[in-house]
């Protein structure tokens, strides 16, 4: 338990040692870099992106995100800018050292992010800052901002490609970046993974966009044997392999690095207050005060280092049992360890690893997009070859991929069944009469629920979805947030394709 010191003592102190400079040498930040010291600096891709991130044009006008220039098409407004942007020798650069950083795709040879916590030697804006300048909890990862912003260049680039009539290099240019997003799911904050799914999900999402709008124009470019190589690229045991992912390790070193300065034997009671603001307040100082106040009342009933550090272990176990387990194994269904964690008695554990148990839906969002994808890539290569789409999935195999993959949301494996996606096409599939399917399509950019109908132009896939049970596609989203628990998750038409169907324009999609 922690005394209450004056309020004045930890503000002044958080005051003192605000300013980040070089990382000291502390056994806990050099534990996170072990794994970076293996990696030479010929396949950093850190050294070869950060230079270039920096030398960026701003953002076009019109563009302020990633799913800003994913909605994006020459027949907007903001076009005609967003393409001089994207046009422009700095950003040219960096697409080409896009591609060169994920050429190689054995793991074992590809390169790696590998930019070190609290190291001044980057772009100013791009740098990992460390509390205090030494404290790995609250980092603030100011390199995933210019990361966003060359996820918008690539979405502009992707659409540039295809506008120009050559659909495959834009496929190709995304799966460099699903592959470059890719490396930053195995960096060890539970933050930086977190880009790293939802940046290779949008990937994903983005390459079947491309691919839709590409069949349903009057100059297809893509053919049935793009449709094989891009699905080859994206081989499940490949450099994807979501099988491979593990859970960061670098925030139960934060929490280590936190109990020991905060819970130690020989830690000063008064720096609890200052230390724990610190890495609540990020990067906004004049939060200090209030987050001081606020940890000086939370330390009264914290409890010891043994029992945080007890409790640390068995969420970490938890986490990890639960990343090792089969899908669809009973150990997944009960809530988390971390979730059922006492914020009165451990507030530095919970504090700091807030959200960490995401990363848990979000590796359940990156298999279901991966199987998704190359099942309706397969579909659209059928369909380009044939001038139909199949009767059924197993249609597809063996010319676009070796086996009908199983929908990672299906639970239904029993005597070793392989339950597919669900897939029909609307009117010839439509038991009940040749009517159009007609379903409620739910998105975070959407203030609520919408209806859509599908003709017989395209085809229907989707996964059972996060509730894990058939909804047979009347009700869609493209999410596994709470609000979307009894949908189904829509693979095709892709989620992107879809809202720009709606009436209402997707926010900042053609804004000025």
């Amino acid at each position: 338990m922690v005394n209450k010191p004056l309020v004045w003592m930890p503000i002044a102190l958080a005051l003192s040692i605000l300013s980040p400079g070089s990382v000291q040498a502390d056994p806990f930040i050099d534990s996170v870099h072990r794994g970076f010291d293996r990696v030479p600096d010929d396949r950093r891709s850190d050294l070869v992106l950060l230079p270039l991130l920096a030398a960026m044009d701003p953002l076009p006008l019109g563009v302020s995100t990633p799913r800003d220039a994913a909605f994006l098409l020459p027949s907007d407004p903001a076009w005609n800018r967003a393409e001089t942007w994207a046009t422009g020798p700095a950003q040219v650069a960096l697409i080409d050292a896009i591609d060169r950083v994920t050429l190689e795709e054995d793991p074992r040879q590809s390169f790696v992010y590998a930019q070190r916590y609290g190291d001044t030697g980057v772009p100013e804006g791009l740098e990992i800052g460390l509390a205090g300048g030494e404290l790995l909890a609250g980092a603030v990862l100011g390199y995933l901002r210019g990361l966003d912003r060359a996820s918008a260049l690539v979405n502009i680039e992707a659409t540039r490609r295809m506008s120009g009539g050559d659909a495959r290099a834009a496929i190709d240019l995304l799966t460099d970046w699903l592959m470059f997003s890719r490396q930053i799911c195995d960096r060890p904050l539970f933050a930086e993974a977190a880009w790293g799914y939802k940046s290779a999900a949008s990937a994903m999402e983005r390459m079947r966009d491309i691919a839709y709008l590409d069949y349903a124009s009057d100059s297809r470019s893509l053919t049935t044997t793009d449709a094989a190589e891009i699905i080859d690229r994206l081989a499940p045991d490949g450099y994807i392999d979501p099988w491979r992912l593990q859970i960061p390790q670098g925030d139960r070193v934060a929490v280590e690095q936190i109990v020991d300065r905060v819970l130690g034997v020989d830690s000063g009671n008064e720096a609890f207050g200052a230390t724990m603001a610190l890495t609540t307040a990020g990067d906004r100082p004049l939060r200090l005060f209030g987050e001081a106040s606020r940890w000086l009342g939370l330390g009264e009933a914290h409890n010891g280092r043994a029992d945080t550090l007890a409790a640390l272990e068995r969420v970490y176990g938890d986490l990890e049992a639960r990343f090792e387990a089969p899908e669809h194994s009973p150990l997944l269904d009960p809530p988390t360890t971390l979730s059922r964690t006492s914020q009165t008695q451990f507030p530095v554990l919970t504090a700091t690893l807030e959200g960490a148990d995401s990363i848990l839906a979000l590796r359940d969002v990156l298999r279901t997009e991966l199987v998704g994808t190359r099942q309706a890539i397969a579909l659209v290569g059928y369909a380009l070859r044939f001038g139909s789409f199949p009767r059924d999935l197993s249609s597809t195999r063996p010319v676009w991929i070796p086996a009908v993959e199983a929908d990672p949301f299906n639970p239904e494996r029993a005597n070793g069944s392989i339950p597919p996606l669900e897939y029909f096409v609307p009117i010839r599939d439509n038991r009940r009469g040749r009517e159009p399917h007609s379903a409620t399509f739910q998105s975070p950019s959407l203030p609520e629920p919408v209806e859509v109908t599908f003709d017989d132009s395209v085809f229907v896939l989707y996964s059972w979805g996060p509730d894990k049970s058939r909804g047979l596609g009347r009700k869609l989203a493209h999410t596994v947030d709470e609000g979307a628990r009894d949908t189904d998750y829509l693979i095709w038409p892709p989620a992107i394709s879809v809202l720009r169907t709606l009436p209402a324009p997707a926010p900042g999609a053609t804004s000025e």
